[in-house]
């Protein structure tokens, strides 16, 4: 096992479109101009950012991993409503969520979208 030393600096990224960049830059440089401190080595990583081309292939993965996630999702969900009515239970985000293995928040989700159909 690898040891991590105390002074470890870790690194983010942050993939940001062109409209989401500018808009916070922006933002930076009105915080500066209202007297607000913000890091020279921040600013400086800003302004020599590295633009990266991501290709139409890999929206696509992206797209396709993404609804593979919910329809996963939403198949855990019905299992879980139709195992939940079988025993004819009160259908709660919580107890579905609970049932189904899957967030509160998506649970009441589906759920509001099940009680509109």
């Amino acid at each position: 096992m690898q040891l991590i030393e105390e002074n470890y600096e870790y690194k983010y990224r942050i993939d940001l479109m062109w409209h989401e960049y500018n808009a916070l830059v922006t933002l930076i440089e009105d915080a500066k101009k209202s007297g607000i401190y913000i890091n020279d080595n921040m600013l400086e990583k800003f302004e020599n950012y590295k633009a990266i081309k991501v290709s139409y292939a890999k929206l696509n993965a992206i797209a396709k991993a993404s609804q593979t996630r919910s329809k996963k999702t939403k198949e855990k969900f019905e299992s879980a409503v139709v195992e939940l009515l079988r025993h004819e239970s009160e259908l709660t985000p919580y107890k579905i969520a609970k049932k189904a293995g899957i967030s509160f928040t998506t649970a009441k989700k589906y759920l509001k979208l099940l009680n509109e159909d």
